[in-house]
């Protein structure tokens, strides 16, 4: 599949030749965004809580407006624990659940077999600068080199879940230009040998639940990011983690650690016992599999 040469066109203050384009762009992506800031903002019933970025080197966005919303309404910031007290507002107080008709009917009563839980309190953690290096930089960059034989991999296995899925997965990263045509046949193959192997058959079996590239928060605002995560029916947890790179003594220290880190971390936000979760380093390109 021949890829058409794309031209960058870099966006500042000068006029171009794509100055009214620029602007229609501009100007419709302000129009969608009001759109769902307004979807959002009228759907609550009883209460409603947004959770914006205050960043201002990023331009117009939500967090500005609220803030002129704040000023016009003369909204004093409500002191929050844990929270910067500047940035924080309440406009009326939060409602319990027993202020709630809709909530406490007998049409919403849980059977007699069914235990009420209260989720427990949690902290949102951002981590904008994931997002500052893409998987199209990456390539650009590194293409054909060990790391970005890893990322395209990784890339594509995120979107697996069970081995059915691999074709389309490979397919569509060729759709997006993520590799070419020689790439597709030499990696699919790959990877179906590697899937076909009886050892990793529980890994992607059609009734397990999956948490695939999901950062698991620890503490001190730290964060893991296992490859793979199975919860198989049985309750047994197996965390699995690629690595696309040669194997050696050092790689494989460094690896088990890795994945006893990620086994402790999914331990604590599960709240499951430790010998409920295995863990496994993969070494794709081998097939090696070391249990951790």
């Amino acid at each position: 599949m021949a890829i058409p040469p794309i031209v960058p066109v870099k966006r500042d203050n000068k006029s171009t030749l794509f100055d009214n384009e620029f602007k229609e762009i501009a100007r419709s992506n302000i129009m969608d965004s009001l759109n769902k800031t307004y979807v959002a903002c009228t759907r609550a019933q009883y209460e409603l809580i947004i959770y914006t970025e205050n960043n201002k080197e990023l331009g117009l966005q939500l967090s500005q407006f609220l803030e002129t919303c704040r000023n016009n309404a003369d909204i004093a910031p409500t002191p929050t624990e844990n929270c910067d007290p500047d940035v924080v507002y309440e406009l009326g107080k939060p409602m319990l659940r027993s202020d709630i008709p809709a909530l406490n009917s007998d049409d919403n009563a849980l059977p007699d077999n069914v235990e009420s839980r209260i989720m427990p309190p949690y902290s949102v953690v951002s981590d904008v600068d994931r997002w500052k290096l893409t998987s199209p930089d990456i390539i650009i960059d590194v293409r054909g080199t060990t790391r970005w034989v890893g990322e395209m991999l990784h890339k594509v296995m995120e979107r697996v879940r069970t081995p059915k899925n691999l074709k389309k997965a490979f397919g569509r990263a060729l759709h997006r230009g993520m590799i070419t045509e020689e790439e597709h046949d030499e990696y699919l193959a790959l990877l179906s040998k590697r899937l076909a192997d009886p050892r990793v058959a529980d890994w992607f079996a059609n009734d397990n639940r999956l948490m695939l590239e999901r950062s698991v928060t620890i503490g001190g605002n730290g964060q893991k990011r296992p490859d793979r995560v199975v919860m198989k029916p049985n309750g047994e947890i197996i965390i699995v983690d690629y690595k696309f790179g040669d194997r050696s003594d050092d790689n494989d220290t460094k690896y088990k650690r890795q994945v006893a880190g990620y086994k402790r971390a999914v331990c604590d936000a599960l709240g499951c016992r430790p010998g409920c979760v295995s863990g496994y380093v993969w070494y794709i390109h081998s097939g090696d599999i070391l249990a951790v």
